[in-house]
């Protein structure tokens, strides 16, 4: 099964009609280079399923040599499979606030990342840009290395920004 992410980056390959990039791919997806490649594999398979080949030139990105009815006829087989969900970058920045939120504990990068399916510097970035939004609730972001990310502020801030 195609996660959600999968489906639109095989979308973004399929609208490109000239070779696009991996940080391309990444920017139009909302996650890390590192995300994108290291679920290439998958994008192969299916593709492969498809009867297509992903052509991969170095210095120029990632093709598909395919008419526009090709096209369209793969990207209306995508978005008829089931897909399992993936969320958008605003999505894991909501997620990420309320996991900050709910706890006065350190949380770990990597419990993040297990819990939205990113990477750890996809979890990274979101945090650094949810830190203007919590210091509109004079809340700060403690990132403590080996210990994890927690949130400094007082109770009545906190409940606000809940």
């Amino acid at each position: 099964m195609l996660t959600s992410r999968l489906k639109e980056t095989i979308t973004i390959i399929l609208k490109s009609q000239d070779y696009i990039t991996v940080k391309e791919i990444a920017e139009g997806v909302g996650v890390s280079t590192r995300t994108i490649l290291r679920e290439l594999n998958d994008v192969q398979n299916w593709l492969e399923e498809k009867k297509v080949i992903l052509e991969i030139k170095k210095g120029s990105g990632l093709s598909l040599r395919l008419d526009d009815t090709a096209r369209a006829q793969l990207i209306r087989e995508l978005y008829i499979e089931d897909s399992e969900i993936i969320y958008t970058p605003a999505d894991r920045q909501i997620i990420i606030r309320a996991q900050l939120l709910q706890f006065n504990e350190p949380t770990k990068l990597y419990t993040l990342a297990y819990l939205l399916h990113v990477t750890e510097s996809t979890v990274g970035a979101d945090i650094v840009s949810l830190e203007p939004w919590f210091l509109q609730y004079n809340i700060d972001i403690i990132k403590r290395p080996g210990l994890g990310i927690m949130l400094d502020g007082d109770e009545i801030s906190k409940r606000k920004a809940i």
